[in-house]
């Protein structure tokens, strides 16, 4: 198999590549989306020295999903953005991105607005949020009210909690058990109830890295290829510089 020409994203150095140095674009070339020469055309690459120093990862293009992009990922590289939920910055790691978009096989259009450990925290509601609504179906037993209640209470929604404390510890027949939740509901009564969302809704859209970071290695890429007279460069508005071997 020959080896094809490619400029690195990052150290903009050309180096030659042959399609087995890329895991999955052989089967991602059979994507009838893909045109012809596309990994030739594609500005994302990384040489094996950029790779090698950690300052992006080669990615696996037949694991990813794309639906408004031209192609897939070559490459990932840390990202950085603000959380929506706690306005702290945060960065979306190379590490993470694999997993994000090759894993757990998310859009490469999607783009996280939160930090991870908020992201950790919607999770843990939302499945909150699903485990209340199956108890709310058809609670009988003080332990089915008592759950409901603390599901309440961990999202600060105190005023229902008491209610179904209270109506848990009206069902318990042990002392004891009275007495806990009696105790249970000292702690609880009177704190107001919050007024954010549950879930909490991020307040930032944090734009695509595409739109930014890689639009800028792109040009810097086009620019760099025109000079080297690569014949797959595609033609751009305002190009006058003539290509070699065209």
């Amino acid at each position: 198999m020959s080896h094809e020409f490619a400029v690195c994203a990052y150290c903009l150095n050309h180096f030659f590549w042959k399609e087995t140095d890329l895991p999955g674009v052989e089967r991602a070339n059979q994507d009838r989306r893909l045109r012809a020469g596309w990994t030739k055309q594609a500005t994302d690459w990384v040489c094996p020295a950029c790779e090698a120093a950690g300052v992006a990862i080669r990615a696996c293009p037949q694991n990813q999903v794309w639906e408004t992009f031209r192609w897939p990922a070559l490459s990932f590289e840390d990202f950085a953005g603000v959380c929506g939920l706690c306005r702290q910055s945060f960065v979306f790691s190379a590490q993470e991105q694999q997993h994000f978009y090759e894993q757990a096989a998310i859009p490469l259009e999607v783009v996280p607005n939160n930090c991870s450990a908020c992201r950790e925290l919607v999770r843990l509601q939302k499945a909150a949020q699903a485990r209340l609504s199956e108890r709310l179906q058809n609670p009988s037993s003080a332990q089915d009210y008592e759950d409901i209640g603390e599901i309440y209470a961990g999202a600060q929604r105190f005023r229902k909690s008491v209610e179904a404390l209270s109506r848990a510890r009206n069902l318990h027949s042990d002392p004891l058990q009275k007495e806990r939740l009696r105790q249970r509901l000292v702690q609880l009564e009177g704190l107001p109830d919050s007024r954010q969302p549950w879930p909490p809704e991020s307040s930032s859209s944090n734009p695509h890295f595409y739109t930014q970071q890689r639009r800028r290695r792109a040009d810097a890429v086009h620019e760099k290829r025109v000079q080297l007279g690569d014949r797959w460069v595609l033609p751009r508005p305002g190009d006058t510089q003539p290509r070699k071997g065209t």
